[in-house]
């Protein structure tokens, strides 16, 4: 049952994919590569799992600990890249309650379901996780403020 929470949960970034197809076609090609860099590292993370008593798929599992700080890293060096975006009042948009909404759903899918005690609640958790994150960047791309297109220099 457990490969199955690997595999469900790496599917559950298939929300991404609208977003970089998004950023893809407007040419905000780095915006595209931070979101594409997360969307394969959170995969591979989970594809890989081991961390909670699951047995990830071969060969993805041999490199599970090393997937693991990949999806780490490129959390923290995407929400750095797109810090500067982030609207001074966040009353004016949606981005604080995705970002506090999907931090509990993390919480509650790590600290309190955990698969090994409730397979369906982590489930449900994490991938409401994995929506609201996403949510999160694509509120961020979509944002006025911070680094221009490439295109506004010409």
């Amino acid at each position: 049952m457990s490969c199955y929470i690997n595999l469900l949960l790496a599917l559950s970034n298939i929300v991404s994919l609208p977003l970089i197809y998004k950023l893809y076609k407007t040419e905000k090609y780095i915006d595209a590569l931070f979101v594409s860099g997360s969307t394969l590292a959170s995969i591979l993370q989970h594809l890989s799992d081991v961390k909670h008593s699951q047995i990830g798929f071969w060969p993805f599992r041999t490199f599970a600990y090393g997937f693991l700080n990949f999806d780490r890293l490129m959390c923290i060096v995407t929400a750095l890249y797109l810090l500067p975006r982030v609207p001074l009042s966040l009353k004016e948009t949606n981005v604080g309650t995705y970002f506090c909404f999907g931090i509990i759903m993390m919480i509650l899918s790590e600290k309190w379901f955990g698969p090994q005690k409730q397979m369906l609640e982590f489930l449900l958790c994490h991938s409401t996780w994995h929506f609201c994150a996403y949510k999160v960047l694509h509120l961020l791309c979509s944002s006025k403020k911070g680094i221009p297109n490439h295109r506004t220099y010409h």
